[in-house]
């Protein structure tokens, strides 16, 4: 696991259990209060939640996916949580104006979303053209003094053995009429 999945995962668990706490807690300290300043914590709770989800999944994705635009989502996601939900936060529950911190972790949420897109339509652009699927083949070659195909019923191949040679192989007692098995790459690159 590389630092940057390391940290969004982490960083996805703690919001999330935090967001769960916060949620728990705000309900009930929260309760004789202004409709409005409960909606306000509400809306932070709930982006925590989901976004806390959203770098969970973003962790996942990023080993199999990696490059800077997903960085850059990952580090706009938890920045705009931070933000957004800290702020909705700060003006409900301490009632402290914090001026447009609000919008700007809005716009780094939104940015996430948006970066991740664009690295997914790039990805998999690139991945049309540089990729090919690779099969890999068995190839069996009997030796004219191979009566028939019976005599390779039941091998198996052993992989504790080393590397696979025709020598190594040949000289098992289920291969011992096979001239030369090898095992290639179908990918041409």
């Amino acid at each position: 696991m590389n630092k940057l999945e390391k940290t969004s995962l982490a960083a996805g668990l703690f919001f999330g259990a935090t967001g769960v706490i916060l949620g728990a807690v705000g309900s009930h300290a929260l309760k004789g209060q202004l409709t409005e300043t409960l909606e306000y914590f509400r809306i932070g709770n709930r982006y925590q939640i989901y976004h806390a989800l959203f770098l969970l999944i973003l962790g996942l994705l990023q080993s199999k996916y990696p490059g800077k635009l997903m960085s850059l989502s990952i580090y706009n996601t938890i920045g705009g949580i931070v933000l957004f939900s800290g702020s909705l936060y700060l003006v409900s529950l301490a009632k402290i104006k914090v001026g447009m911190t609000t919008p700007i972790g809005g716009m780094l949420l939104i940015s996430a979303w948006i970066l991740l897109l664009i690295h997914v339509l790039r990805t998999r652009s690139q991945s049309k053209h540089s990729q090919t699927p690779s099969i890999t083949i068995p190839v069996i070659k009997f030796s004219p003094t191979t009566p028939s195909a019976t005599a390779f019923e039941t091998p198996t191949y052993d992989a504790s053995c080393g590397p696979c040679t025709p020598q190594s192989i040949t000289s098992r007692p289920a291969f011992r009429n096979i001239s030369t098995i090898c095992f290639f790459n179908s990918n041409p690159l």
